[in-house]
């Protein structure tokens, strides 16, 4: 099953954020509507989707607006075409929200797609790392675009990366999002991916143990925080994993399947037609080989199954199964992992066949643990 199409139009991106892992990012080129036409065809008769009667896909990259509103017109109007008949299919966009405009939130109102918007938090946080390519800071551009979408009555879902220059302040951050009406947080982990070699959190004393302490306390009092105030923001970590460890203590017998783990449950392609599946990360390569990890060009095939089958798919499908079989034996926290995210395995050890990662640490291990705290605490 096909849970998740991720469509890079162009690698452009108009901010140079410290920790980004999409490379090119000053390179124009935009994907052409003929190969997007290509890659339609491919999913409508590919056997990954014949269960299925609905498909989201989320545009994604560098600044996917920088492909530009008439990319998006001509883009959404094809996916309709070819798939309308077949499939009921869901955008969404991830921005930067800088180039938010009126017409965007006519569009996006228009075609009912989904808007997450990249927001480090308060003014000083967030300017920290994601800058314009002349070294300023961008909040105030970024809230100017959300605010503007909330003018068009469009939600807005928010997507915070924790860095060491703000996983000290979870009050701070907090308040500013509860504050600000921002009521949907998702609180990624600054991590190790394409070209972004190191993460902050890494990068002080103490290394992981800090980076464990840190996070826990973070995530422990934005727990008690919400709580008090009886639960106003939904944060996507809390819901996800709670969901998880329900799942688990229903059934001791019940592992989750990782999406990210499955060759054909997400699909990426690239500007150029270059597709990759398992973590959309891949889509990175690694320095001096941006195709490592692709499965072939979707000029060449008829159908996105016979990428699937390939010799380089099934070695790269054997070797996330053994990280898997590895992760089964050796954690403690598999029932509500499932094996972790190939991608992060790939670009902090080196190989799929690995176990413990930043992520995994502590976004499954340290985050189990605030919210059994949590929980039982009255």
């Amino acid at each position: 099953m096909l849970k998740l199409l991720v469509i890079q139009p162009t690698a452009l991106c108009n901010l140079d954020c410290a920790y980004c892992y999409v490379p090119d990012r000053l390179d124009p080129r935009r994907l052409p509507i003929s190969l997007l036409e290509t890659l339609l065809h491919a999913v409508r008769c590919a056997r990954v989707i014949e269960q299925q009667k609905e498909l989201k896909v989320l545009w994604h990259a560098g600044e996917p607006l920088a492909a530009g509103i008439g990319f998006y017109r001509e883009a959404l109007a094809v996916t309709e075409r070819i798939l309308g008949d077949r499939l009921s299919v869901h955008h969404s966009i991830q921005t930067n929200g800088t180039l938010v405009n009126d017409e965007w939130c006519d569009l996006f109102r228009a075609k009912a797609i989904s808007i997450g918007v990249s927001l480090d938090g308060p003014a000083q946080m967030h300017d920290s790392n994601r800058k314009t390519r002349a070294g300023r800071g961008t909040f105030a551009h970024v809230m100017r675009g959300i605010e503007l979408l909330r003018a068009h009555d469009i939600g807005v879902s928010v997507l915070c990366v924790l860095t060491s220059q703000s996983i000290d302040y979870p009050d701070e951050m907090f308040h500013f999002f509860l504050d600000g009406g921002l009521r949907q947080v998702a609180f990624n982990v600054e991590e190790i991916e394409g070209p972004n070699l190191q993460s902050s959190l890494l990068q002080v004393h103490g290394g992981l143990v800090s980076a464990r302490t840190r996070y826990r306390a973070f995530m422990g009092r934005i727990a008690e925080l919400n709580r008090e105030r009886g639960w106003p923001l939904k944060i996507r970590e809390f819901a996800s994993l709670a969901q998880l460890i329900r799942g688990r203590r229903e059934n001791l017998m019940h592992v989750p399947r990782v999406a990210e783990q499955q060759a054909g449950a997400i699909l990426t392609m690239t500007r150029d037609g270059t597709v990759y599946s398992w973590s959309p990360e891949l889509a990175s390569g690694v320095p001096g080989i941006p195709d490592r990890f692709s499965l072939g060009n979707i000029g060449d095939v008829k159908s996105v199954d016979e990428l699937l089958v390939t010799e380089r798919a099934k070695l790269i499908q054997q070797e996330i199964d053994r990280g898997v079989v590895m992760c089964r034996r050796e954690c403690d926290y598999f029932g509500v992992c499932g094996g972790g995210s190939p991608g992060n395995k790939f670009y902090e050890r080196g190989t799929f066949a690995a176990t413990e990662t930043l992520k995994c640490a502590l976004q499954t291990q340290e985050l189990t643990e605030v919210i059994l705290t949590t929980f039982a605490s009255p």
